[in-house]
């Protein structure tokens, strides 16, 4: 198994209170021990396209370790912990399995497949 870490937070949440930075390092902590994390970026993440992959870009992680949800969704069942940082409806899996869900048929990053998933987010 490999460490693999999603990130699917709130574009702007995530800017205003500068977490991408916080978050490069830890990365950059854990690779230094020899883990393997990655990021996993849901198209609907954030306020418009791309802005997740901006706001890690200008944090220094680099292009090659943020990877789309069609990219890392096979990837789950073989990681040994997940942790969701932000929207949590993106992982949501009454997407898949709830046809009365309001989010029912929207595709999501299958982060439940994962031996450990850890989630935060802010709460007001």
């Amino acid at each position: 198994m490999s460490g693999l870490m999603p990130l699917d937070a709130s574009g702007y949440g995530l800017c205003v209170a500068k977490a991408q930075y916080p978050i490069a390092e830890m990365v950059s902590l854990l690779k230094k021990k020899g883990k393997k994390v990655r990021f996993a970026v849901h198209p609907v993440a954030g306020r418009m396209p791309g802005q997740l992959n901006v706001l890690l870009a200008e944090a220094g992680v680099p292009y090659d370790d943020v990877l789309e949800m069609e990219e890392i969704n096979d990837d789950f069942p073989k990681t040994d912990l997940v942790l969701v940082i932000g929207a949590n409806d993106t992982v949501n899996s009454a997407a898949e399995d709830d046809p009365n869900s309001i989010i029912a048929g929207m595709p999501v990053l299958r982060v439940w497949a994962a031996e450990q998933v850890g989630v935060r987010w802010r709460a007001s």
